[in-house]
């Protein structure tokens, strides 16, 4: 049902979040190249360590945007 995702790279923005990473693991990606790092993003590094998917994150840099949250230890 279309194209084969298995080996597959792909690219992002950002490192993806929690859930993006079980699918980018279920279609059998490989390598994920992020521009940047997302703040809830230590799940999603673990996973992918786990399952032997390559993650590159270009800018060692947290992406910002309007509608993200960040949590406080407390």
């Amino acid at each position: 049902y279309g194209l084969s995702l298995e080996g597959g790279t792909l690219y992002c923005k950002m490192e993806p979040c929690r859930v993006c990473a079980m699918l980018i693991i279920s279609v059998g990606i490989t390598r994920v190249v992020a521009l940047r790092r997302y703040h809830a993003a230590q799940e999603t590094r673990e996973m992918f360590k786990a399952a032997n998917v390559e993650l590159i994150v270009i800018e060692d840099s947290v992406e910002i945007y309007t509608a993200q949250t960040v949590e406080k230890a407390g």
